[in-house]
């Protein structure tokens, strides 16, 4: 069987550990294993909501390298960004949302995924703000988040139908880089 696990937390967080402790067993009984990592297609996610190159940076690196040594070389690692296709970012950056509460941000979707809910979901985690006011300063870092989300549903989309899984795993489907790969996964 063909396995797609969805790696979306900082090397820090300990899902990682139980996300590759499975990716080695199955590979173990001959299974095909890929690991998916952002490997800098977006610029904010879950671990990194403001952006910050840094962070990305590190993250990205410790995928390329550090956890290729510690794991299996049966388990493969792909970078979402070797799914860019040309367009794609062009897209998502003339995207325009329309909201005025939280209410009308849990509605957005895209693609049949609810990408509102899940940036909603993150930046409440993020911020501890469970009522933000929605004004210009909110809707620049929000669109952001959303837009974000967008092409991580175009991604997994692309992925999903070149990999053809039949399994795939992932850890928290909430957020908005997780999100998409839990809803394009139930259809």
């Amino acid at each position: 069987m063909k396995y797609l696990l969805h790696s979306t937390l900082t090397f820090s967080a300990p899902s990682r550990a139980i996300l590759y402790d499975e990716a080695e067993k199955l590979a173990k009984n001959g299974h095909e294993v890929y690991v998916l990592y952002c490997g800098r297609s977006l610029n904010v996610c879950y671990t990194n909501m403001n952006g910050d190159t840094k962070k990305c940076t590190f993250c990205t690196a410790n995928y390329q390298f550090y956890d290729r040594i510690n794991i299996s070389s049966k388990v493969k690692f792909i970078s979402l960004k070797e799914s860019l296709e040309d367009g794609m970012i062009s897209n998502n950056l003339g995207m325009k949302f329309h909201y005025e509460n939280v209410n009308d941000i849990k509605n957005i979707k895209y693609k049949n995924v609810n990408i509102g809910y899940a940036c909603l979901s993150s930046y409440i985690s993020f911020s501890s703000d469970l009522y933000p006011l929605i004004d210009d300063s909110f809707k620049v870092y929000f669109d952001n988040l959303l837009r974000n989300s967008c092409l991580m549903c175009d991604l997994i989309e692309v992925l999903l139908i070149q990999y053809k899984p039949d399994v795939i795993y992932g850890y928290n489907g909430r957020f908005l880089d997780s999100r998409p790969t839990w809803e394009f996964s139930k259809s």
